[in-house]
């Protein structure tokens, strides 16, 4: 009887260890500070992106409201489901780009508006500003598994840059997205997680670890002088140098379809460019505004 005591005791230790572990990574998601969704990707009951430190949050209630909050902690958009919904829903991003809310049971109570997107990886992004918006299907990436590229490079001198002033007005407000028409130069660098895509002063873009590991790389040091990296409208993405000569560009420079895209520094370790943008919930305000207005 001693022995099967003692066995007892054993097995109530094992399922309490068990359970401490199922709370410590549980609250670990919980509090886990981000400001993207990636398609495959949920936010559980009460778990939110934020940005920074900003109070900027998009929340998912208890009680099934999915609530864009600014940085005064007001309600500045919502997606008035709880009536529908229950408790206890979660927000996902599906991979044709819509952000859908369900209740526990799996049941849709709500869905962004946005459809006939392309099926493929799609990016919800919080911005400080206050909105939230989804841009894809994925179109270039490079991979934190990949070795180091060996990039060809690439020349045209037909174009003049005005000034590296004023690419000043163009640098990341975002720490780890650059949008359309921004730049990156002078070392600058998207960040997350201690991953970091740097363009570097020597004309090089970098994809490096915290520690200083290199994991892909252009291979175009001192290809130029005061050289910068730009996203254009088509999912591009560019290194010139300082008489705007062309030193660099990926695959979809020129091929993409006219909009506005992301390049994202993931926390997977994973550079990826989304695009072009398919929802906002701006876009989501004007819609009501004009659902309101033709039911007078």
């Amino acid at each position: 009887m001693a022995a099967v005591g003692r066995n007892d005791s054993f097995l109530n230790i094992i399922h309490l260890c068990f359970f401490l572990l199922v709370v410590l990574i549980s609250a670990s998601r919980s509090k886990a500070v981000t400001n993207v969704l990636l398609t495959g990707q949920t936010l559980e009951p009460q778990a939110k992106l934020s940005y920074a430190d900003s109070g900027v949050n998009l929340l998912m209630r208890h009680d099934c409201y999915l609530v864009l909050s600014d940085r005064h902690g007001k309600p500045i958009w919502y997606s008035k489901t709880s009536v529908l919904g229950g408790q206890n829903c979660f927000l996902s991003l599906t991979d044709n780009g819509r952000l859908v809310v369900r209740n526990p049971l799996g049941h849709q109570v709500w869905i962004s508006s946005n459809a006939n997107s392309k099926v493929g990886k799609y990016i919800a992004i919080l911005l400080p500003e206050g909105k939230v918006s989804i841009y894809g299907p994925e179109v270039w990436s490079v991979r934190a598994a990949e070795s180091i590229s060996s990039s060809s490079s690439s020349n045209s001198s037909n174009e003049m840059v005005s000034s590296m002033k004023n690419l000043q007005n163009c640098t990341p407000l975002v720490y780890n997205v650059l949008f359309s028409g921004q730049v990156l130069y002078n070392d600058g660098k998207l960040t997350d997680d201690g991953y970091n895509f740097i363009m570097t002063k020597e004309c090089e873009l970098v994809l490096q670890k915290g520690n200083g590991d290199i994991l892909w790389r252009t291979r175009t040091t001192g290809f130029g002088e005061n050289c910068f990296a730009r996203l254009n409208h088509k999912g591009g993405l560019e290194i010139k140098d300082d008489e705007y000569r062309t030193v660099w560009r990926n695959s979809e420079t020129k091929r993409g379809q006219v909009g506005e895209y992301v390049l994202v520094m993931q926390k997977n370790g994973n550079a990826v460019i989304y695009g072009p943008k398919v929802w906002s919930t701006a876009h989501a305000l004007d819609d009501l505004i004009e659902m309101l207005t033709a039911e007078k």
